[in-house]
Parts: structure tokens; sequence; C-alpha cells
């Protein structure tokens, strides 16, 4: 196995690895309700850091109705979290873009997101893997910046998956979201259709 894939699979697992520690239980975090909340709070983050390409690529989102974004840069190493429908510790991350114009993203997994101008972007979901209806409304929220100029710094937040987050700990569950186990992404990338690197 290669260093970049050895990374990907131990990332994947740092919040299953964390309610472990906790004593909340390795089999099923959805079966466990401090499970269901560490994974409602890993839902709200977005965050990486690594070594990027020389050209830049910065974007700045407030949501969906304001993305900026300009430059075309893929990561030579990225390391961090996406979210429980995004592969965690990807290598992988690329953006391109026009500012106001158009942009894409991709952080090493579905979904490859599009973006034509204000209140205009788009998601394509691994068919298999596509999140609850509810998740894929909260994904239109994050906000946050993302600069790719040799190193690769992400952070992006999402207030409705925090808010999910802190309804869940009355019981709430507003994206329907807390019975699902998060993918193994590892072994989705390592079948031969998956699809290694985004087509931009």
């Amino acid at each position: 196995m290669s260093l970049s894939c050895l990374v990907m699979h131990h990332a994947s697992r740092v919040i299953p690895l964390l309610a472990c520690l906790l004593g909340l239980g390795c089999a099923d975090l959805t079966k466990s309700y401090w499970g269901r909340r560490a994974l409602d709070f890993g839902d709200c983050w977005d965050a990486s850091v690594g070594f990027a390409g020389l050209v830049p690529y910065v974007r700045l989102k407030v949501t969906d109705s304001f993305v900026v974004a300009g430059g075309d840069n893929q990561t030579v190493f990225a390391f961090g979290w996406h979210g429980r429908y995004t592969a965690a510790g990807s290598e992988i991350e690329r953006g391109e873009g026009v500012p106001f114009v158009r942009s894409r993203e991709w952080a090493g997994a579905p979904p490859m997101i599009t973006t034509r101008g204000a209140f205009i972007t788009s998601r394509e979901y691994d068919t298999s893997v596509k999140p609850a209806w509810g998740t894929q409304l909260a994904d239109r929220y994050y906000a946050g910046l993302w600069l790719a100029w040799g190193l690769n710094v992400r952070l992006n937040f999402n207030i409705v998956e925090f808010t999910d987050f802190l309804l869940g700990v009355f019981g709430a569950d507003i994206l329907k979201d807390d019975a699902v186990e998060p993918p193994d992404w590892p072994a989705t990338m390592q079948r031969p259709d998956a699809t290694k690197h985004p087509v931009l």
C-alpha cells in the first residue's frame, strides 16, 4: 500500500478512533448517541493542509450564494477532513476557476462542485454513496477560504450542519443523517471503476 493510501486510510478513521477512545464503542458509530454526535460535529468541517503546485488557486465562499474562485492548482499532498461523504485525508485536491465566471473543485472523491455564477452551484455525487436529502441541502451552506499556492490551506464551516449537531444533543435529527455510516473511502477508491482524479 502506498504512503498516500495508507495516510488516507488512517485519516478516514479519525472520528471513529476518537469515539473509541472516549469509550463510545467501535463497532458502529451510528448506534451510539455519542458516536452520532461525533459524526454530526465532523460534518460541520471541511479542512485540510498540505503541499500544492506553484500556480495559485484561491476561493472564498459564503454559502453557495457567493463563491469567488480563481486560478488552477492541484495538491501534491493534502491531509484533512471533508465530511463523511468525501474522502478524508485525500492526497488529491483540485481547483480551477475564473473569478465571478466559473469554478470547479474536487477533494479526492465526489462530489465535484461546479459554480457558474451567483446562486448557480451544483454537485456531482457518487451514486453509490449519495448523501441523504438533508445533507445535500446542508452542503450549500459551507463558508470559508481555500488557498493553494505552494502550501495548501483549506478551512470551511457549515452552519446548517452545526445546527444539526446542536439539536442532536437534544435528540433531534433535522438532516436525517444519524443512521448514515461513513463510507469506506480507501476501499471505494481502490475499485477498478473508481475515478482516480478529476476530469476538469
